[in-house]
């Protein structure tokens, strides 16, 4: 069976920034095939800066070398033309303006009461400058020292900043980048910060407990030293992270990821890790036991350091970890997703891994796997040179675990086996896309201690490349209980391999199948309501939102085409329910 990992005079300091190409090989051996994954991602295209915007509604025009202090007050504005240089002291009060289509090398700038700057070609600023009113750049801008910011401050130009940069945490502060922000030392985020550009940062990156520092990277950002997070980091684009990544125990941080991220230190996490895109850590993953620490994976997670967990990593999809995976005795907990992957080289499991529903998770195991705790329902173990499952187990395994004795792929692209019940017996159904020396199926039930009784033999089509439909009746599968199935396809060589589990859970209450739940938009502008559909019996219908605390935000009566209002909701990741009596379906939700 093919497993698929199912992406003039300023103007000579002008500095062409390189787009910065990263690459990343990701080796990944499932026990059924070596996938390798490589990821691309461009960080760092500027766009052209040229000026794309004029002054006008001007009061005041410099056209040439201006070399005297000025003051502009009460709203007026100061154009300087293209022809214009300005290079001394400038004051602006009381909303005054100064907008630049020439060359602007102020000696200093001071104002009160929001006078503001508008940059549509060249401006170069003294050292240790700071500002408390608007700014806005569509040209060349640059910096000699640090710099604060206090103001709003939109960037859609070229910005080279030489020293520190600090978007402060005053009242009404917000950066906003669409084109190239670097910076050679130091940032500091304690405000709202949005890149949809390039944004390079050279020191350290310090996204601040201090305010509301939500910070959306939408497109390509770069650190070159540690990323100290302790609010809302939100990666919908590329990044890199040259440093360590510390998602900080301080303020409510989170990390979620939903575009390419590749951290080349460690990260040690004492707060919530979410990723639905592809996350890359090249060092060690270390999780705390804070209440706050969870990490859920939706998509591509691989750590090729050690992963040390003492609180739960939820895995849904494909997990990997290169090194020794210690699932801690106090906290620790991995929730295999049902149909997911969690690849390792060396398991160390003091406490307790878990699938709470079909289909089975599994987990693949190099080279050592040692139980101390409990494994239990619905999780398939392998190891990756087939040997039997535990170098040590001294804890506890639930008869519903399951071992894969044979890892190697099925000669045959199986796209479906199922089970259902029909007139008092299991149909078994499965069919395939193509299949080579395929001789036949044994059809295989699960019987006690975890063992497989051969049940039926059904003849291959040898080789084929068109649909292939197969089915067996059982009739001595036992009534009012979990029947579970599996296919050892064997070869004319006398080689076979093993497909996944199929469950059948023969109870009343089994929830239907049938009930589907489509919530959207997703993700929800805040004050945008979610809008719900339900498709199936879904009578008598109730909905809970839940933050990621586990706290419940909201809750009432639901049916289709009924709407939840999300204006009481902060910013963040929530998980809307809707349940009635017989059935239930979760939906995380992102609201912006």
């Amino acid at each position: 069976m093919k497993r698929r990992l199912q992406t003039t005079q300023t103007q000579r300091q002008k500095a062409r920034m390189k787009p910065l190409r990263v690459a990343i090989a990701v080796t990944a051996l499932t026990g059924l095939l070596v996938t390798v994954l490589i990821i691309v991602f461009s960080v760092g295209a500027p766009q052209d800066s040229t000026a794309s915007g004029t002054c006008t509604s001007c009061d005041y025009t410099i056209d040439d070398n201006f070399t005297g202090s000025y003051t502009v007050n009460n709203g007026k504005t100061l154009c300087i033309s293209s022809t214009g240089i300005f290079t001394c002291s400038i004051t602006l009060k009381n909303k005054a303006i100064l907008c630049n289509n020439g060359i602007f090398e102020p000696s200093s700038v001071s104002g009160n009461n929001k006078g503001e700057i508008i940059n549509h070609n060249i401006a170069t600023f003294p050292s240790n400058f700071s500002y408390s009113a608007d700014i806005t750049n569509t040209g060349i801008m640059s910096f000699n020292g640090n710099f604060t910011n206090r103001g709003t401050f939109n960037n859609s130009g070229q910005i080279a900043l030489l020293g520190n940069f600090t978007n402060s945490s005053s009242g009404g502060t917000n950066l906003t980048s669409s084109n190239s922000f670097t910076i050679t030392g130091n940032f500091t985020n304690q405000s709202l910060f949005e890149n949809n550009g390039f944004f390079e940062v050279g020191g350290s990156f310090d996204n601040s407990s201090s305010g509301n520092t939500s910070f959306p990277n939408n497109d390509s950002l770069f650190v070159g030293g540690v990323f100290n997070n302790s609010n809302d980091f939100l990666n919908n684009g590329g990044a890199m992270i040259t440093g360590n990544f510390n998602n900080n125990n301080t303020g409510a941080a989170s990390l979620e990821n939903t575009g390419v991220m590749i951290i080349n230190g460690n990260l040690v996490s004492h707060q919530l890790v979410d990723n639905s895109g592809r996350l890359f850590i090249n060092g060690d993953m270390t999780m705390s036991n804070s209440g706050s620490t969870r990490t859920v994976n939706d998509s591509v997670f691989v750590v090729h350091g050690d992963l040390t967990a003492n609180n739960i990593v939820t895995n849904n999809s494909y997990f990997q970890v290169n090194g020794i995976y210690t699932n801690m005795k106090w906290s620790g907990k991995i929730l295999v997703g049902p149909g997911s992957m969690l690849e390792v080289d060396s398991l160390m499991n003091e406490h307790i891994i878990e699938n709470n529903n079909t289909p089975y998770g599994q987990i693949v195991v190099g080279s050592y796997l040692n139980n101390s705790g409990t494994i239990s329902t619905y999780v398939d173990i392998c190891k990756s040179d087939n040997s039997s499952a535990f170098d040590e187990n001294t804890g506890s395994v639930d008869e519903d675990v399951t071992y894969c004795v044979n890892n190697t792929p099925l000669p045959v692209e199986l796209l479906a086996f199922t089970t259902k019940k029909t007139e008092g017996v299991v149909l078994l159904e499965w069919s395939t896309a193509s299949e080579l020396n395929n001789r036949l199926f044994e059809v295989q039930r699960r019987i006690e201690n975890g063992r497989f009784e051969v049940i039926a033999e059904v003849a291959g089509a040898g080789n084929s490349q068109t649909l292939q439909e197969y089915q067996y009746v059982d009739a001595g599968a036992v009534p009012q209980k979990i029947n579970y199935y599996r296919l050892r396809q064997v070869d004319y060589d006398g080689e076979y391999a093993y497909s996944s589990i199929a469950v059948l859970q023969d109870k009343a209450e089994t929830p239907s199948l049938t009930n589907e739940v489509n919530i959207y938009p997703n993700p929800v502008n805040r004050q945008e309501p979610l809008r719900v559909e339900l498709n199936g019996e879904w009578l008598d219908a109730s909905y809970q939102v839940q933050n990621m605390s586990g706290n419940i935000t909201l809750q009432g009566a639901i049916s289709s085409g009924g709407q939840i209002a999300t204006n009481n909701l902060k910013p963040g990741i929530y998980l809307v329910k809707i349940y009635n009596e017989t059935d239930s379906r979760t939906t995380k939700v992102i609201v912006r």
